[in-house]
């Protein structure tokens, strides 16, 4: 009978002999991905006490420290691939840092860490303002402090040089995203309870073996079990522990908080990510803000730590552990497995749960590519009016929902557009998904333009105020702070080169234009004094600066001021300065230039603009694949869907149907070109749609009926039946979008100058077959357009030109 229950006992002993003496320990030594996931997040002792009590994964611990500290030697031991393999790949691979060879992308799904460079990531910070700083800059305005329990001390400390490398160093995107990483106290916390755990699982087997004499396989243990279990639970714990530091020590971080003067002016934290395709994958551009109530930076990068000898030692010390640690185990009464075991269990969700943060997600808001600058500037733009923390806005998509539609900030210089009304307002009659439905914006970004439009040019003197561009237009200061820490691309760079050409074509424009001969002003001091009879320029000693203010309206705010007249309310201002100090200048001398002032702002001009044109362009097939066949199946029939195409064309002047042909035949003569095509047509300001399923774009719309005073557009204004017609030619497509917009502020100012002239001087020069007509004066500046390159032919600079001064009809025979 007592052999038939010894018979049924579960025989612990000889299950513990093919599993638990010999399998456990052996799972120890797995768990890559897991331990893996939690080196590279660990930056400090407390988690290498996490991580060595109950340890998993020994062999990756080991190999990985060798491969972060080891020499050539060591990386050999553990593969002829580590011998030879980058130290990026480590990085990538293990550590927390981020470095020139190693970055942190966002996927859109996920951070992912690539090797490469971070030209293309840079953490900034912006005001409630809309101004952006960088690390460096956000410290010198004392909006931030590093480490703030020393403040400005330590900033001191570290220097320019160390301020100015964390600034540029490559986001920590995981680092940054809110609870990545538990509080100290709740780390220090678990290592101790797991420091007990582990005591514990050494005190009882102690216990079993020597107190309560528990057998191994009905024999008593054997004498070296015990010893030898302790020792290596000892050795493996020492080892692992350092072969953790070793991997956490050779990154350095750093932590720069908000300051209270950063609070007051309600600073937002943010990584600005422009699109960019590494591999086969593409990332898109988005900037990655701070969650709400987190106020730090976190930086974490390499250091020139040298732990060769730490590495090769304590990764023996840690082999020999666990190979000491397995021989007592299965010395020892398998119960001693079975708690070890459960320790090594309980470490695990340990571990796993203080990194929970990596399953949050970034508070990201996706950008607009190719643009992303101008989306950002105005993105920021679009905050000031809101409390607290940024709202949800992205690039403008037809996904959005209808509040954060209605949170778009643009602004843009005016101009003209047809859109093909019956496809883009289709969702409504053929009830697609309303949740999706891009009509809102569509209505605001294509309405009809409401009010009038102006451009002057007047004389000031510094007696009065004169209000910057970026006083009243404080959208572009903030673009030109974003890109004073925003690498350009190649569109911003070709941005600027415009730029650059516009600015130098404009002050030699003017140059000339103030040379006596070329024509008369209505403005007095523009022109020297008098010419004196021994051929001498003569301008009155220490006569005063002449300053021109340049102005014309343009278009910005939020989506549900753009179709009201307070969306052209407000317009922008340029100055154009020229000093003259001189007594006496002879007729073979220049006289002092003139220079543009804030000239500065024109990429920003130019960018946002475009910027605009794109998002319109976003809802112009606001329709997924599906969609449109859903569509195509109710609309009437047979229509290119997929055949989206936009053309541009530049608004010459209005007129009557009475005058239209006279009107015309001065274009063309002035223009140099007979054959012209001059579509006669109704203003395009949105009000109606194409036939065809495209956008056309109108430069040009200052020479409209939107800013006309001729009579008898007034007469029509006021009642009388007069059809006004806009007069209007396609554009080349060869032209690059940032030379039309360089090209239409071009036309602004030569309307702005056409304004304030009383009569255009120079011989003028007429043909009858064909009919031509052309101007001294006029055709110097064409050159000048020509030379400075926003024109290929005389006759290409003549359509910016030749409208303004018909406008004002400042061209006869």
């Amino acid at each position: 009978m007592a052999s038939a229950n010894n018979n049924q006992e579960f025989e612990g002993d000889e299950f513990s002999n093919n599993l638990f003496s010999d399998l456990a320990p052996l799972l120890t030594l797995f768990g890559e991905q897991v331990t893996k996931q939690f080196l590279s997040m660990s930056m400090g002792w407390a988690d290498n006490v996490l991580l060595s009590m109950g340890p998993l994964g020994i062999m990756t611990i080991i190999v990985s420290a060798i491969r972060i500290g080891g020499d050539k030697k060591m990386k050999a031991l553990v593969g002829r691939k580590r011998a030879r393999e980058s130290y990026s790949v480590a990085e990538q691979e293990l550590l927390s840092s981020t470095s020139e060879n190693v970055c942190e992308m966002w996927s859109g799904q996920q951070i992912v860490r690539l090797i490469g460079d971070s030209e293309e990531l840079k953490t900034l910070i912006a005001n409630q303002d809309g101004d952006i700083y960088n690390i460096q800059s956000a410290v010198k305005a004392h909006l931030l402090t590093l480490d703030g329990n020393y403040g400005s001390r330590l900033i001191y400390l570290v220097g320019g040089d160390v301020l100015e490398s964390l600034s540029n160093a490559a986001p920590n995107l995981a680092l940054n995203v809110s609870n990545a990483t538990v509080p100290v106290h709740e780390l220090w916390s678990l290592a101790a309870l797991g420091t007990l755990l582990q005591l514990f699982a050494v005190a009882f087997s102690a216990v079993a073996t020597y107190h309560w004499k528990w057998t191994k396989g009905g024999s008593p243990v054997q004498a070296y079990g015990y010893p030898c279990f302790c020792v290596g639970t000892l050795c493996l714990i020492v080892g692992v522990m350092v072969c953790g530091h070793i991997i956490e020590g050779v990154t350095e971080e750093s932590e720069f908080h908000v300051s209270g003067t950063g609070r007051e002016e309600r600073v937002k934290i943010f990584r600005f990510q422009r699109a960019r395709t590494v591999g086969d994958q593409h990332f898109p551009s988005c900037a990655i803000f701070n969650a709400e109530g987190n106020e730090t930076i976190k930086i974490s990068r390499l250091t020139s730590k040298n732990y060769r000898l730490m590495a090769t030692g304590f990764a023996a010390l840690a082999v020999t552990g666990y190979i000491a640690q397995f021989v007592g185990l299965r010395a020892l009464h398998w119960s001693a497995t079975i708690v070890q075991l459960g320790v090594t269990l309980i470490m695990t969700g340990f571990r796993a749960w203080v990194r929970r943060g990596l399953a949050e997600d970034p508070d990201v808001r996706p950008g607009f590519e190719n643009h992303e600058l101008a989306w950002l500037t105005l993105f920021l733009m679009s905050q000031k009016q809101q409390d607290g923390h940024p709202s949800n806005i992205s690039a403008p998509t037809s996904q959005q929902t209808h509040n954060e539609q209605e949170s778009q900030y643009f602004w843009e210089l005016v101009t003209g557009y047809q859109k093909p009304d019956d496809l883009l307002f289709s969702r409504e009659s053929h009830h697609l998904s309303e949740e999706k439905s891009p009509v809102f914006v569509v209505k605001q970004l294509f309405g009809p333009i409401c009010g009038h439009l102006s451009v002057n040019l007047r004389e000031e003197t510094r007696i009065h105020p004169y209000l910057s561009p970026s006083e009243k237009q404080p959208a572009l200061e903030n673009f030109r702070s974003a890109g004073n820490f925003i690498p350009a691309d190649d569109l911003q760079r070709e941005v600027s080169t415009v730029s650059n050409a516009l600015q130098g074509i404009i002050e030699k424009v003017m140059d000339f234009l103030s040379q006596p001969g070329a024509v008369s002003w209505k403005i007095p001091n523009i022109v020297p004094d008098k010419i004196g009879q021994d051929g001498e320029l003569i301008v009155r000693e220490h006569a005063p600066e002449v300053y021109l203010n340049w102005s014309f309206n343009v278009r910005s705010g939020k989506l549900p001021e753009y179709r009201s007249p307070d969306g052209l309310r407000t317009s922008l201002q340029f100055q154009l300065v020229r000093k003259s100090q001189v007594l006496r200048l002879p007729s073979d001398s220049a006289l002092p230039p003139w220079e543009l002032e804030d000239a500065r702002y024109l990429d920003a001009v130019i960018s946002l603009s475009m910027y605009a044109m794109a998002a319109r362009l976003q809802f112009t097939n606001p329709l997924t694949p599906e969609e449109s066949m859903q569509l195509e199946s109710v609309s009437r029939p047979r229509r290119t869907l997929h055949a989206w195409q936009t053309r541009t064309g530049r608004i010459m002047g209005c007129t009557s149907r009475d005058s239209a042909r006279e009107k015309i035949g001065q274009l063309r003569a002035w223009l140099n070109r007979p054959n012209l095509k001059i579509k006669e047509g109704p203003l395009p300001n949105g009000s109606g749609g194409t036939y065809f399923l495209r956008v056309d774009w109108y430069f040009g719309m200052f020479l409209s009926s939107l800013s006309s005073h001729d009579e008898q557009l007034v007469a029509a204004e006021q009642g009388a039946r007069v059809e006004i017609l806009e007069l209007a030619i396609e554009e080349k497509p060869t032209s690059s979008l940032p030379i039309k917009w360089a090209q239409e502020l071009l036309s602004l100012f030569m309307l702005a100058i056409a304004s304030e002239i009383e009569e255009v001087l120079g011989p003028t020069e007429g043909h009858m077959d064909p009919p031509t007509k052309e101007n001294a004066c006029l055709r110097r500046i064409a050159s000048l357009v020509v030379e400075g390159g926003l024109a290929e032919t005389k006759e290409d600079a003549y359509v910016l030109i030749i409208p303004a001064f018909l406008k004002y009809d400042l061209l006869r025979d």
